[in-house]
């Protein structure tokens, strides 16, 4: 699928800021529940917001979703969040 058909399709990074242009900007809105699933291993339940302060939420069929699942492990000392961002999933 050709995202910007404008866009030189030879130039690539062109084609990838004119894809970044696409996503929200989404920031945490709020964390619903946090819990240890084991030695480090946890879980959050968040929410999202839109830049105008409305709900960020997904559509897949007839589900919407607004609440998001979100492992975060500790790896090498440091945490990461294993999942990928909920417009990318």
């Amino acid at each position: 699928m050709n995202v910007s058909p404008e866009t030189d399709q030879a130039d690539k990074k062109q084609l990838f800021d004119e894809y970044l242009k696409l996503m929200p900007t989404i920031s945490l809105q709020e964390v619903l529940e946090e819990t240890e699933a084991s030695k480090d291993v946890y879980k959050f339940v968040i929410t999202f917001k839109h830049e105008d302060g409305t709900w960020f939420q997904t559509r897949e069929l007839d589900t919407i979703t607004e609440k998001f699942t979100y492992t975060v492990m500790r790896i090498d000392g440091k945490l990461k969040v294993t999942e990928l961002p909920p417009y990318q999933a």
